[in-house]
């Protein structure tokens, strides 16, 4: 490993719990492309190893390549903010978590 590199990603509402892209700029034309995403409430706790009782323990958004370390909802957009917040409180010992309203 050649030293971490960060990453913005956006956070969209779309037809799941969340989406999440990564979008850049390259000769001219935008690009994106889709880095991760939780279906429903359910599928979210599963990727964040909070569904214990059916094996799921591992928080695949915090191992070491691929790690949230904040996360900025505006809360007039997002309608799932309080949901998201806390199962990100319970499954992550080290993120920033900002919430706004515009």
């Amino acid at each position: 490993m050649q030293g971490d590199k960060e990453f913005l990603l956006h956070l969209y509402q779309g037809n799941a719990f969340l989406i999440l892209t990564h979008e850049w700029e390259e000769e001219g034309k935008e690009k994106a492309e889709v880095i991760g995403f939780f279906l429903d409430e359910y599928h979210a706790k599963n990727c964040l190893g909070l569904n214990k009782k059916e094996g799921h323990t591992d928080n695949i958004y915090d191992n070491g390549w691929q790690r949230l370390a904040k996360v900025r909802l505006n809360k007039k957009k997002y309608r799932y903010t309080e949901k998201l917040v806390n199962l990100l409180a319970k499954a992550f010992d080290n993120i920033a978590i900002e919430i706004y309203a515009e």
